[in-house]
């Protein structure tokens, strides 16, 4: 991975200018990708965001019914004894 990163690094820093032509066609093809690219990484933040939200929510939500169910049992058990 390390060596085809540095290999492309040195192919773009030590190649010669090409003057090549990009015609409009291809700059609109360029920033439609461009667009989708960065719409594609919003839509997956945000659905991991959301399976983030809901893992805690239900965590939180355990607990909460954990310590109702404790508080429950101390309850009962105190009223068994008086």
């Amino acid at each position: 991975m390390l060596i085809r990163l540095l290999a492309g690094t040195a192919i773009l820093l030590l190649s010669e200018a090409s003057y090549a032509y990009i015609d409009p066609g291809t700059g609109s093809i360029m920033l439609q990708m461009l667009i989708g690219g960065v719409t594609a990484a919003f839509a997956l933040i945000s659905l991991q965001f959301q399976r983030i939200k809901i893992f805690f929510r239900n965590f939180i939500y355990k607990i909460k019914n954990y310590n109702k169910k404790a508080d429950d049992k101390e309850e009962k058990t105190n009223a068994a004894e008086t």
